[in-house]
C-alpha cells in the first residue's frame, strides 16, 4: 500500500516532463492559468522545482526557470524573470515570476507562476486577432552538484525480543523510495553507494537512518550497548566520507542520537538556554555531589525515550532515593541525568531542514501538575503552530550547536510563550519522525487519527515533502 502511495506521485500541471540536453522542459496545461489582476495570470507549478522564495535574502531569485510560449506558430520567449508581482499586473508583457512559499511556512507551501503574455494578448481571446498562444513551456536549468544515495542494506537486530524486522525495513524503504523520485525532478541521476570505498570524492550523498537496531555490532568488555550505538551511527556512516564524499546530513551528527549526555556537552558548550543539568557517573558521585542540585528536577535515563523510566524528586530525602532506585535498576556505566524541573503547558517539536524550520506542533499537557521538562503524557497535539516566529532562532540554534537537520523539543514557561524570547531547548534528535497534521476537524486523540482510512496518506505525504527538502537543501549548499 505504502509503494502504490508514493507512486502515485503528486498531482502536477504539466502535460509531460522531458530531459532537452541538461534542461528540463515541462509542457503546462493552459486550462491551469486563471488571470488575477491586471495583466497577470497565475498558475500552480509541480512543489519541487527549485523556485524563489520571497522574503527569503538567501532564497529569493534562485529559480532558474525560463518560460516560452508558443504564440500564432511561432516560440516566443517571455521575460523578465523574478519580476515583481506590479510589473507583472501593470506593465505586463510577459514579465514573470517563479516562486514558492517560504518554507518557514510549513511544509505543504505551493509552487507558482504569476505572467504575463507577450503584448498582453488574452490567453482566452487571442485567438480573434491571430495571435493566439497555443502552448506554455517552462524550461528549468538544474543548478544541482553531483549527488548520490548511500544504500545502506537494513541488517536486524535479532537479539530484540519484540522486534519487528519487517517495519524497520519498510520504513527505510519508504524514505529511499521518495529520495529516489525526488533526484530525477532535480536533473540528478545518483551515484548508489553501499560500503565506504564505493562513495566518490566531490559527491553528496543523502542517507537516512530510521532507527538504532539498523545493524548490530561488537561490543566490548564492559561497554553498553545504548551508550555506545550513537557513536558507532557517528562512525560508520562517517566512513563513507573517507573517500573525499560528503554526507548529509553529517553522519558525525549522530553521535546525539538519544544521548542526554553528549547534548548536555554540546548545549552547555554551545551555550543554548536549557534546564539546569548535572550529569552523575555513578552512586557515588551522586551521593558526593547531591548538594549541588536545584529542586525540584526530574531523574532520566540518558539513553532512553519517551519518558521511559522517568523519576521526580521535590525534596532532598526523594532525591536521595530516587538516585538510590535510578542507579539499582541501570545498568553498569549508564549515567543519571538530573534536570531541573521546568513546568510549562506547552512544548513545540519542530522539524527542521538546513536550519530552515519545516515541520512544527504543539503538545499540550492537560495540567501542570503533568507538566515537565520530560513528561508529554496526558495531553494532545495542535499542529497550528506559528513556524515563521521561530525561523530565527531555530537558523541561530543550527548554527550554535553544528546540527543541521534535526527535530528538536522546545519549552516556554510562559502560558502564552513569546516566540521572540529564547526557550528552554530539551533536546535534539539527527533523526525524527515526523507527524502529519491530523485534519482541522478532528476531534479525537491522535493515537485514533493513526488508525484512519487518510493516515497512512499523509503519512507518505509529509515524508515526500521532507525528501524534497533535504534535496533541495544539498542543492543550496553544493550547487
Amino acid at each position: 500500500m505504502d509503494m502504490k502511495i508514493i507512486k502515485g506521485g503528486s498531482s502536477t500541471v504539466a502535460k509531460s516532463c522531458y530531459r532537452a540536453g541538461d534542461a528540463l522542459v515541462f509542457e503546462l496545461q493552459l486550462r491551469q492559468a486563471k488571470k488575477i489582476v491586471g495583466y497577470a495570470y497565475e498558475m500552480p507549478l509541480p512543489d519541487y522545482i527549485v523556485a524563489d522564495e520571497p522574503g527569503q535574502p538567501e532564497f529569493e531569485r534562485r529559480s532558474t526557470l525560463q518560460l516560452l510560449a508558443v504564440q500564432d506558430g511561432k516560440t516566443v520567449v517571455l521575460g523578465p524573470a523574478h519580476s515583481d508581482m506590479e510589473r507583472i499586473q501593470t506593465v505586463g508583457d510577459g514579465a514573470f515570476a517563479h516562486w514558492k512559499e517560504p518554507l518557514p511556512e510549513g511544509p505543504f507551501g505551493t509552487s507558482k507562476l504569476h505572467f504575463s503574455t507577450p503584448g498582453n494578448v488574452d490567453l482566452l481571446l487571442g485567438w480573434k486577432l491571430r495571435k493566439a498562444i497555443s502552448q506554455l513551456r517552462a524550461v528549468v536549468f538544474p543548478l544541482s552538484p553531483r549527488m548520490g544515495f548511500v544504500e545502506f542494506v537494513h541488517k536486524p537486530n535479532k537479539k530484540a525480543k519484540d522486534y519487528d524486522p519487517t517495519k524497520r525495513r519498510r520504513r527505510k524503504e519508504i524514505h529511499r523510495e521518495l529520495f529516489f523520485q525526488t533526484f530525477p525532478t532535480l536533473g540528478v541521476e545518483p551515484h548508489l553507494a553501499d560500503r565506504p570505498q564505493d562513495t566518490l570524492p566531490g559527491v553528496a550523498y543523502l542517507w537516512r537512518a530510521s532507527h538504532h537496531d539498523e545493524f548490530n555490532f561488537d561490543l566490548q568488555p564492559e561497554e553498553v550497548f545504548e551508550k555506545r550505538m550513537p557513536y558507532a551511527f557517528a562512525e560508520f556512516f562517517g566512513s563513507f566520507e573517507q573517500t573525499g564524499a560528503v554526507l548529509y546530513p553529517p553522519p558525525a551528527c549522530y553521535k546525539y542520537y538519544e544521548n542526554k549526555v553528549a547534548l548536555t556537552e554540546l548545549f552547555q558548550g554551545a551555550h543554548v538556554q536549557m534546564p539546569m543539568t548535572w550529569v552523575f557517573r555513578n552512586l557515588a558521585d551522586a551521593m558526593a555531589r547531591k548538594a549541588e542540585v536545584q529542586l525540584p528536577v526530574v531523574i532520566k535515563d540518558p539513553y532512553g525515550y519517551s519518558s521511559i523510566g522517568l523519576l521526580q524528586a521535590e525534596t532532598t530525602s526523594e532525591l536521595t532515593e530516587a538516585l538510590k532506585e535510578f542507579f539499582s535498576k541501570a545498568k553498569p556505566g549508564v549515567e543519571a541525568l538530573v534536570q531541573k524541573k521546568v513546568q510549562a503547558l506547552r512544548e513545540a517539536r519542530v522539524t527542521y531542514v538546513d536550519g530552515r524550520p519545516f515541520h512544527g506542533y504543539w503538545r499540550i499537557r492537560q495540567s501542570l501538575k503533568s507538566a515537565s521538562a520530560a513528561s508529554t503524557r496526558g495531553g494532545y497535539q495542535d499542529f497550528n503552530f506559528p513556524l515563521a516566529e521561530l525561523a530565527p532562532f531555530i537558523a541561530s540554534f543550527a548554527n550554535k550547536t553544528g546540527v543541521p537537520v534535526g527535530g528538536v523539543d522546545l519549552i516556554w514557561q510562559e502560558k502564552n510563550p513569546d516566540l521572540h524570547k529564547e526557550p528552554f531547548t530539551l533536546e535534539v534528535s539527527p533523526t525524527s519522525d515526523i507527524n502529519p497534521p491530523s485534519p482541522p476537524d478532528w476531534k479525537e486523540g491522535y493515537a485514533e487519527f493513526k488508525h484512519t482510512k487518510g493516515f497512512r496518506n499523509a503519512y507518505i505525504g509529509i515524508r515526500r515533502k521532507w525528501a524534497e527538502a533535504m534535496a533541495l537543501a544539498v542543492v543550496d549548499r553544493w550547487a
